[in-house]
């Protein structure tokens, strides 16, 4: 008896362990990702934008972020062919 009391207590233990090391594990994963997400307000443009590149999926402007000149692409919204549907119906 007092051996599956003691089994259970364990097993509770390393439950609640591996979940605490699992949550911190997601944190510094989130906190990692942190670093490479642009506030959009700090985002400036010139007015008109000055168009850097272009490509088939986009185009490449310029803009100044924190004071430093980067480049920021524009996806271009797909547009669907003539003669192909996207509708689930056919």
């Amino acid at each position: 008896a007092d051996g599956t009391f003691a089994g259970i207590i364990s097993g509770i233990c390393g439950f609640f362990l591996l979940l605490i090391v699992w949550r911190f594990l997601a944190y510094r994963r989130e906190k990692s990702d942190e670093v490479w997400k642009v506030n959009v307000d700090e985002l400036h443009f010139s007015h008109p934008p000055d168009v850097i590149g272009q490509g088939a999926f986009g185009v490449v402007l310029l803009a100044e972020y924190r004071g430093t000149n980067v480049a920021i692409k524009r996806v271009l919204p797909t547009v669907a062919k003539k003669g192909k549907s996207h509708s689930m119906s056919g």
